[in-house]
């Protein structure tokens, strides 16, 4: 593709690629030549010299601490970065969390929730499956109830994807009984933070690269999807 780069992407590369020529330690790109997932300390050492350079988000603006980078610039720096062996960010709180808070969460929720997504000192993981729901998210029983300005979670959720280096869950839960008649609708704003939870007092048991969670009266912070 880089046939197709102009003047200024082929600066961009040459500056990305160096980037990682002096930054990418040996022992850091041999872990990665592995094909096993990094341990959260090695992640967060990577991290920190993204978060340094300023490119720890490539994909957010640059007023909530992203890049601002083009989808073009973004291409570069992800190929360069493959050709590198170098680790991708912390993907779960670059790729899913940030932007999800970004297009949806309250001022006071981004205040509160970005800076930490954003400079990893909170790892998040999904909540997604449940013991009977996979993609079928009308199925999901795990349950969110408003007390006040906290919902309280009451479920399971299976194949967690990052839990074990987990401090936050980004989780959906299903409606409450009375929400019934119009659970399609409200399932599908899940994306609203109806079901976005900071779980704690949780205890997970070891699948493979998942994991599987039962919560029962945990508190989480979110609110109700837009209508």
């Amino acid at each position: 593709m880089e046939v197709f780069d102009t003047a200024d992407d082929r600066a961009f590369r040459k500056e990305v690629r160096a980037f990682f020529a002096a930054n990418l330690s040996e022992n850091l790109r041999r872990a990665m030549l592995t094909g096993l997932p990094l341990d959260r300390e090695l992640s967060d050492r990577w991290h920190k010299i993204l978060l340094a350079k300023g490119w720890a988000a490539p994909n957010w603006p640059k007023e909530y601490g992203g890049a601002g980078w083009s989808l073009k610039q973004m291409y570069i720096f992800d190929q360069e970065r493959a050709a590198a062996w170098a680790p991708l960010p912390v993907i779960f709180n670059i790729d899913m969390v940030g932007p999800l808070f970004i297009r949806y969460g309250t001022p006071e929720q981004n205040v509160r929730f970005l800076p930490r997504v954003l400079s990893a000192e909170d790892h998040w993981c999904q909540g997604f499956s449940e013991p009977g729901a996979g993609s079928d998210l009308a199925s999901l029983k795990c349950r969110a109830v408003r007390k006040g300005d906290r919902y309280v979670i009451n479920g399971a959720k299976l194949w967690q994807t990052a839990v074990y280096d987990a401090d936050m869950m980004s989780a959906y839960s299903g409606p409450t009984p009375r929400q019934e008649a119009a659970r399609h609708q409200r399932i599908g704003a899940a994306h609203g933070f109806e079901g976005t939870v900071v779980a704690g007092g949780h205890s997970a048991r070891r699948h493979g690269a998942g994991g599987s969670m039962h919560v029962r009266g945990c508190r989480g912070a979110g609110r109700e999807p837009d209508r």
